[in-house]
Order: structure tokens, then sequence, then C-alpha cells
């Protein structure tokens, strides 16, 4: 997110599963990460952005996700965080990112998995309510 916590940064999908389609950045946890350590990771390799994090936003468990042909469940952390440095610019598994104001964010529809949505969902619930 801004600072203004009123646009959130989502990225366009350029691989399957759910090519095409918008998600929040993030990635899969190495398994000597700690899950902020992850995100630092992750959206420097998506975007070459570096982001403070404010907090702990939710966590989503058990989550199906299909990975080659096969149902796996992962456990889905999501921090509320700001962008601190750098331009976005898209890496190989990014075909695009747009920053959105949190009035306009994608249909439901548009976006790649169901934790996301959950998690966009509560953000524009607590953003609405001014607890964010």
């Amino acid at each position: 997110m801004r600072k203004d916590h009123q646009e959130i940064l989502l990225v366009q999908r350029a691989h399957e599963p759910q090519k095409g389609f918008w998600d929040i950045p993030g990635g899969f946890c190495n398994p000597t990460e700690h899950p902020q350590e992850t995100l630092h990771r992750e959206v420097m390799e998506e975007l070459g952005i570096t982001v403070d994090i404010e907090k702990l936003w939710n966590v989503y468990a058990p989550i199906p996700y299909l990975y080659q042909n096969t149902i796996r469940y992962n456990c889905d952390v999501f921090y509320l965080a700001t962008l601190r440095s750098g331009t976005p610019t898209p890496a190989d598994d990014v075909a695009g990112f747009q920053w959105f104001a949190l009035s306009d964010v994608p249909p439901r529809n548009l976006l790649a998995f169901e934790s996301g949505k959950k998690a966009l969902e509560e953000l524009l619930s607590s953003n609405r309510e001014g607890k964010i």
C-alpha cells in the first residue's frame, strides 16, 4: 500500500495457475525463512521494490493450491506494508502491475486466489470502518 493507505499494489500473474488474474505480491516461503523475510524477498524479486511491514494482516489455512496437478495445502500469511523505495518494475513472473484505489480494486472474479480475495475484502471493510 501507499503511505496514505488509500491504494494497493496488485500484480497480474504471468504464469499458471491463474495466469492473467490479479494477485497480491508474494510467494512461497523457503524452508528456513520467516514469512516477513519471504515478503521482502518476493516483492524485490517480483517488482524490484522494498517495503516496510506495518503489521500482520491475517493468516488463512489450510488453503488448497493446485500445483503440478496435485492439491497441496498452504498457510497464507498477509501483511500490511508500505512502499519504502524503488519503482515497481515487473519481473518475468509478473505480467504487469497496477496501483488500485481501495474504492476501485478489481472484482472478485478477476482475483487469483481465495485467500487474497478474503484479505482484500477484509482490508476494504476495515478501511471503510476507519480501522486502518
